[in-house]
C-alpha cells in the first residue's frame, strides 16, 4: 500500500503524513505553514479518501497554485504535485509500494 505525505520544501518541518481523513494547514506562530487542529483557522484542508487527495482552499485566500495553475476552491492532487501557497512550496509525495505482486 502506498502512503501519501506532504513535504514542506522550504521550512524545517517534518513531512506531514496524510492518512484517511482531513488534515488542515494554517500559519504557525513564526508565519510558516503548519498543521492546525480542527476548529482553528486554516488556509488549506487536505482530504484523503478512497477517491484520492483533495485540497480545499480557504475562502478569500489567493495565490494558491498547483503545478503553476491557480486554485480558488478545490483541486484533486496526485503524487508529485507541486503546491505553492503564501510564498511557500509544498510537494505531495507517496512512498513506493514495495509489496510483491500477488497472483490472481
Amino acid at each position: 500500500m502506498k502512503h501519501s505525505f506532504l513535504r514542506f520544501c522550504e521550512d524545517p518541518q517534518p513531512d506531514l503524513a496524510l492518512p484517511a481523513g482531513v488534515q488542515a494547514l494554517g500559519r504557525a506562530s513564526g508565519g510558516q505553514l503548519a498543521p492546525v487542529d480542527q476548529g482553528a483557522d486554516w488556509l488549506l484542508q487536505l482530504s484523503n479518501d478512497r477517491r484520492g487527495i483533495w485540497m480545499t482552499v480557504a475562502e478569500g485566500l489567493r495565490g494558491v497554485h498547483v503545478n503553476g495553475r491557480p486554485v480558488h476552491q478545490v483541486a484533486m492532487l496526485r503524487a508529485g504535485d507541486s503546491i505553492h501557497v503564501d510564498g511557500r512550496k509544498l510537494q505531495l509525495c507517496a512512498d513506493v509500494d514495495t509489496r510483491a505482486p500477488t497472483e490472481s
